[in-house]
C-alpha cells in the first residue's frame, strides 16, 4: 500500500527529487504558505456519485415539481449514491451539487434558496 501512495505523492509533486517536501526539508525554514491541512475532494468519487444521481433521477417521473429538492431532501433522496452505507454529509452534498451544476451543467443550484 505504501508504494502506490508514494507514487501518487511523487506525481503530485509532494515528494521526490523535485517535490515540495524535499525543498522544505532541505532548507532552513518552512515557508508560511506550505500548509497541507484542509478539506480535499477526490474527483473520481464525485464523478461516480454524479453519475449515480443522474441515473437515479432519470428513473423518476418527469414532472417539474418532481425535480425540485431542498438540500435536506437532496441528501435524503441521493444520500446513499456511493453505497458506503453512510449518507452524504452536508459538505459532501454541496460539493456534489456544485459539480453537477458547474461541470455537468445538469442542474441549477442556489444554496440560499
Amino acid at each position: 500500500m505504501v508504494k502506490p501512495l508514494w507514487w501518487v505523492l511523487e506525481q503530485l509533486g509532494v515528494v521526490g527529487d523535485d517535490g515540495i517536501l524535499t525543498a522544505v526539508t532541505s532548507s532552513d525554514h518552512i515557508p508560511r504558505d506550505m500548509t497541507w491541512s484542509g478539506e480535499y475532494v477526490v474527483v473520481p468519487l464525485v464523478e461516480h456519485a454524479a453519475e449515480e444521481v443522474l441515473a437515479k433521477q432519470g428513473k423518476k417521473p418527469n414532472g417539474p415539481a418532481d425535480r425540485l429538492y431542498s438540500l435536506d431532501d437532496f441528501r435524503k433522496e441521493f444520500g446513499t449514491v456511493l453505497a458506503t452505507g453512510t449518507p452524504l454529509g452536508e459538505t459532501d452534498a454541496l460539493v456534489l451539487l456544485r459539480f453537477l451544476q458547474r461541470d455537468k451543467k445538469v442542474l441549477l443550484f442556489d444554496q440560499e434558496v
